[in-house]
């Protein structure tokens, strides 16, 4: 009986994108003022561009930072420069746009 190793077959989970950043710790912070978080929230009908973020750019986290007054989103993206355990990733300013639907 032919096993799926002798046919080539590798059963191994192939590392997902996501994984393969996380593990590399390429992140960013992305600060959004908390007004202009809630003036967004009360436009329901328009989308919001960030840019200078990467459109495949991965989220994975948010946070409040109260001294900034800002909400602290987290990105994953090839392109950022690894950040070394132990230090706060960092910080990347956005310009956000709106988009009429």
């Amino acid at each position: 009986m032919t096993s799926l190793k002798d046919k080539g077959v590798d059963m191994r989970k192939k590392e997902s994108r996501y994984d393969k950043l996380k593990r590399e710790r390429r992140f960013v912070i992305v600060p959004v003022d908390i007004n202009l978080f809630g003036d967004m929230l009360r436009d329901g009908s328009a989308q919001y561009r960030a840019d200078g973020l990467p459109n495949d750019a991965i989220f994975v986290h948010a946070d409040r930072d109260v001294q900034q007054q800002a909400f602290l989103f987290i990105y994953l993206h090839e392109s950022f420069e690894p950040v070394k355990e132990g230090l706060v990733g960092p910080i990347l300013y956005v310009n956000l746009t709106r988009i009429n639907l």
